[in-house]
């Protein structure tokens, strides 16, 4: 879940794209580009954000965010579009889901998603080794890991990343 805890609200959020005038934009004949970052997209314009940014030229890009507890029953897949056509992509998972649970609604929601899209050319972009749980049974043509933080040093780190 996410470690901003008790100090996440939820301000906003639908089940549909946010009327941002952004919407989610796919074309089949481009690659995927599917990052999974331990950041949120709209929180600080740091080294996700840069790359990514440059990356959604030439990428359908998906950018997964992590988990965010709902107080609804079933989980659901938040996709909200950003400039540049990016596919933001937040999982809303039931309040107290946590462990093999949410890695394998994760891992539903993430499949669904790319069926969905009819994704067959795919590129893993990963900054928190925690999401392997729930993607490496995927077949990518690269998979990058781009480790641009010492996750487990964190205060609240997960023992998982240790």
């Amino acid at each position: 879940m996410s470690w901003a805890g008790q100090f996440h609200y939820d301000i906003g959020n639908t089940r549909r794209a946010v009327a941002s005038g952004n919407t989610p934009q796919f074309d089949p004949s481009r690659p995927t580009l599917l990052c999974l970052s331990h950041l949120r997209w709209s929180f600080v314009y740091q080294r996700p954000q840069h790359l990514m940014s440059r990356f959604a030229r030439d990428f359908n890009l998906l950018f997964w965010e992590e988990p965010i507890a709902c107080d609804e029953p079933e989980p659901w897949l938040q996709v909200r579009g950003e400039a540049g056509g990016l596919h933001v992509l937040v999982p809303r998972l039931p309040a107290g889901c946590e462990g093999e649970a949410a890695v394998q609604i994760q891992r539903q929601l993430l499949d669904g998603y790319l069926a969905e899209l009819g994704v067959d050319d795919l590129v893993l972009w990963y900054y928190t080794p925690m999401s392997q749980s729930f993607s490496a049974h995927l077949h990518p043509r690269v998979i990058v890991y781009d480790c641009m933080d010492e996750l487990s040093a964190f205060r609240g780190a997960p023992p998982e990343l240790v």
